[in-house]
């Protein structure tokens, strides 16, 4: 790089005298020392040169560039292009920098400078205009590093190619001395192209939330896990309940994702149970999926129960309902029918035998190993449903017959004593047809009659 040096240099070798000058540095000979003398002189000179040579050529092996960024491109006529003004300090700190460029006013306009990412925080200068844009900014600390100086937005005018290029008055003084540390030869503008007006891009309509792949798995006798995903991140709802339509428990989790899973448990759980369920997700959008409605059963207990009549004989072939699952079941030849997954507590059992049908209630506790029951039926039983009504409207009659009877029989001894209390007066028991109390009241001109009995 090439500098303007200014150095003041004076020295002169006296053999005859035996001095050398140096600046003010004296070195005393003794006289006759002609070839101590001379060598002297030789290193000095050589010395002087070398330093010379390292001022003027030595640091231009670290030297800064500018550069637009990005260097070409395509904008509208009317349209706005972004481009940033680089520093690449090349290792070295600086502490301001001069940009001047020059950009083709007939094909670009500038439409304006913007600083809010520069590394320089103190402005100096930023004009433009007239084909010609100044920025000159500082910074009180080193800069150092590939780094932003200012943003310039060009409006496309006119078709054709604008280039934009740094000229002289461009600089980075060092932070260490001030010298200019910028090699404007290798400084790079850039090439946009104006085109037509790009056409506005349509905008694209959102994707809706979609689920897929719902699972039901890990099911145990409290708990189970629910799995399902969805094509875009979104948060995750379980809702579930004992009927479709009907739930009245959920589980949730606001985190967005595309692999949903979510663990049901709780008092809810119980062993044994059908669940219907369903999962829902909502985008951060808004926008929100449903999946239908699904069925699971907790893992319950296992029984068995044997069924016979009152002689110890093996019902067999014989159904069996088990409530208030429901469950049903037919014994095989031993008389037994088993039950998976049933839920603990009380449970009503129903043998049918024909028209004839016998209830009977068990006790399934929770217990993994499997439990055993044993009913004992009559076959001549009828206790059928219709035949239950049947009873229970012939007990009915029985006993309105009897109240009936009764209730008569207290009406006629209570008419019975009246009369007899009549007769024991005197009196006849029926009173006679022209009898006062069998004829009607006659109206009288003088005044109310009134009628006594005799």
């Amino acid at each position: 790089m090439a500098r303007s040096i200014s150095l003041t240099y004076q020295y002169y070798c006296e053999v005859g005298v035996g001095k050398l000058s140096f600046g003010k540095s004296y070195f005393m000979l003794k006289k006759g020392s002609k070839n101590m003398l001379g060598k002297l002189c030789k290193y000095f000179t050589s010395t002087f040169f070398l330093v010379v040579i390292y001022l003027a050529f030595g640091q231009t092996a670290s030297a800064s560039t500018l550069y637009l960024s990005p260097g070409s491109a395509n904008v509208g006529v009317g349209g706005v292009i972004s481009v940033q003004v680089r520093l690449n300090t090349a290792g070295e700190a600086v502490n301001a920098v001069s940009a001047v460029l020059t950009y083709p006013q007939d094909k670009v306009d500038v439409a304006w400078i913007s600083y809010g990412s520069s590394a320089f925080s103190i402005a100096a200068e930023g004009s433009y205009g007239g084909g010609a844009i100044r920025i000159s900014r500082g910074n009180i600390n080193g800069v150092t590093g590939n780094v932003n100086v200012a943003t310039i937005g060009f409006k496309g005018k006119a078709l054709g190619k604008a280039t934009v290029a740094f000229v002289g008055g461009s600089a980075a003084p060092r932070a260490t001395d001030s010298t200019d540390s910028l090699v404007l030869g290798s400084s790079a503008g850039g090439v946009y192209t104006v085109v037509q007006s790009l056409p506005t891009p349509t905008p694209k309509p959102l994707e809706a939330l979609t689920i897929s792949d719902v699972s039901v798995s890990n099911i145990t006798k409290n708990g189970a896990i629910i799995s399902w995903t969805t094509n875009k991140p979104a948060d995750s709802t379980v809702e579930y309940g004992l009927d479709m339509d009907q739930y009245v428990f959920s589980t949730s989790s606001a985190m967005l994702t595309t692999n949903h899973t979510l663990t049901l448990s709780g008092p809810s759980m119980v062993a044994g149970t059908n669940f219907h369920y369903r999962v829902e997700s909502k985008d951060a959008s808004g926008s929100d999926a449903i999946s239908p409605d699904g069925t699971f059963q907790l893992v319950g207990y296992n029984i068995k129960i044997k069924i016979t009549d009152q002689t110890g004989a093996a019902l067999a072939n014989t159904d069996v309902l088990l409530y208030s699952d429901p469950l049903s079941g037919k014994t095989d030849q031993n008389g037994e029918v088993s039950f998976e997954n049933v839920t603990p507590g009380k449970h009503l059992v129903v043998v049918k035998l024909g028209n004839n049908e016998k209830t009977s209630e068990i006790l399934v506790k929770e217990s993994d190993t499997p439990q055993n029951f044993s009913l004992v039926i009559s076959a001549a039983a009828n206790t059928s449903l219709s035949g239950i009504i049947a009873s229970i409207t012939g007990f009915a009659v029985r006993h309105a017959a009897i109240v009936g009877g009764v209730v008569l029989l207290i009406a006629v001894l209570v008419a019975g004593f009246f009369l007899y209390k009549k007769y024991k007066k005197g009196g006849p028991l029926i009173p006679p047809f022209n009898h006062p109390v069998n004829k009607p009241p006659q109206q009288s001109t003088n005044g109310p009659q009134v009628f006594i009995a005799p």
